[in-house]
C-alpha cells in the first residue's frame, strides 16, 4: 500500500516509522525542510526503549512529486488542515483514502470540503511520541487508534487500511460513531494540552497534583454539555478513566504533550480547535465553560507574549 504521511511531525514519523518497518511504502510530506533534509540524508531516527533505529523513509517538501497515494494521513496541527489538504490534492486520486487522526474539531470539516466523505476516515491515536531534533523522534509507551469512516460504512477498503495499520502495531478498534470519538479526545486533550503547557509538567506530574480530579472534572464536565448540544453523547466518567489511564510510564505518563512542545518551540498552540473551541460553540448555546474559557485566554496570552516572557531574575 502507497501510504502518504501530511504533516511530519512527532507522531507523522512515529505512524511512518512503523507503517515503514511493516512493509508499507511511506512518504512523509513536511514543509520544514531541515527535518526533510535530515531524514533524506541519514533517515528517520527513532528513540525507544531498545535504543535508537534508522528508517530510510522517502521525505519531501513537495506533495506533487510524490503520485496518486492509496491513503494519505493527515497529522499536521488543525489550524493547518485547510491549507494542508488543498496543497495535498494532487496526491489524491479518485481511489484515494483519506485519513485524520488530528487532535481537535473542525478537521473533518476542512478535508470533506474537498474529499468525498465516502472516501474520509477520521479518528483518534493515543501513542505518545516527542519530536527531539530535526530528523529525529522518541516514541513513549505503546498506545491504540480508534477510527470509522465518516458515512459509517465499513468496506473492503475501510477494513484493508485497518489490518496495514494493526499489522504496523498501531492496535486499531473500529468505532462506529466517529463524532463520539472525536469529542472524547477533544475532552482528554482538554484537560492535560493546556495544563501542560501553563505548567511545563509532563503528565505523569499533573495527575499528581492533589486536586487534579476536580480539576479534570471541572473541564471534562463543560466539554460533556457542549457535546450534548452538538447531540453527540460522551459520558464524563468513560472520559475521566481515559485521562487516569496514561498517569504510569508505561503508557505515555513520561510524555510531553504536544501544546508543551509547542509553547517550549515557541509555536503557535491549538488551543482555538481544542478548550477554545469548546468554549465558542457553548457561547452558542448560552452555556457558561469557565473552566475551558479560562484555559484558552491563558494560552492564548502565552503564545501572543513569546518575545516577552520572563525566562530568568535579573
Amino acid at each position: 500500500m502507497k501510504i502518504v504521511i501530511a504533516g511530519a511531525g512527532a507522531m507523522g514519523c512515529r505512524f511512518g516509522s512503523m507503517l515503514y518497518e511493516s512493509g508499507q511504502s511511506v512518504t512523509l510530506v513536511d514543509n520544514w525542510r531541515e527535518h526533510v533534509e535530515e531524514i533524506r540524508n541519514n533517515g528517520l531516527r527513532v528513540i525507544h526503549e531498545g535504543g535508537t533505529s534508522a528508517f530510510p523513509l522517502q521525505a519531501t517538501t513537495d506533495p506533487a512529486t510524490v503520485g496518486v497515494a492509496d491513503l494519505v494521513i493527515i497529522f499536521t496541527k488543525a489550524m493547518h488542515t485547510k491549507t494542508v489538504i488543498v496543497n495535498t490534492l494532487p496526491i489524491i486520486g479518485p481511489h484515494t483514502q483519506v485519513l485524520t487522526l488530528q487532535n481537535g474539531l473542525g478537521n473533518v470539516e476542512a478535508i470533506t470540503a474537498h474529499v468525498p466523505r465516502e472516501r474520509v476516515i477520521a479518528g483518534v491515536t493515543n501513542f505518545g511520541t516527542e519530536l527531539v531534533a530535526p530528523g529525529v523522534i522518541r516514541a513513549l509507551g505503546s498506545g491504540e487508534t480508534s477510527m470509522m469512516r465518516v458515512d459509517g460504512q465499513i468496506t473492503e477498503e475501510f477494513l484493508l487500511i485497518c489490518d496495514r495499520l494493526n499489522k504496523s502495531g498501531l492496535h486499531v478498534k473500529i468505532e462506529p460513531d466517529v463524532m463520539k470519538i472525536i469529542w472524547k479526545k477533544v475532552a482528554f486533550n482538554a484537560v492535560y494540552n493546556p495544563l501542560a503547557a501553563l505548567t511545563r509538567l509532563k503528565t505523569l506530574d499533573i495527575g499528581r497534583y492533589e486536586k487534579f480530579d476536580r480539576l479534570a472534572y471541572g473541564i471534562i464536565d463543560e466539554v460533556v454539555a457542549v457535546a450534548k448540544a452538538e447531540n453527540v453523547d460522551i459520558d464524563r466518567e468513560d472520559i475521566y478513566t481515559s485521562v487516569q489511564s496514561v498517569l504510569t510510564p508505561e503508557m505515555s505518563g513520561e510524555h510531553l504533550t504536544s501544546m508543551l512542545q509547542d509553547v517550549l518551540a515557541k509555536r503557535e498552540t491549538e488551543i482555538a480547535f481544542l478548550n477554545g473551541a469548546i468554549a465558542d460553540k457553548a457561547a452558542q448555546y448560552g452555556i457558561a465553560v469557565p473552566y475551558n474559557t479560562l484555559l484558552s485566554h491563558l494560552i492564548r496570552m502565552l503564545e501572543t507574549t513569546y518575545s516577552k516572557q520572563v525566562e530568568v531574575l535579573r
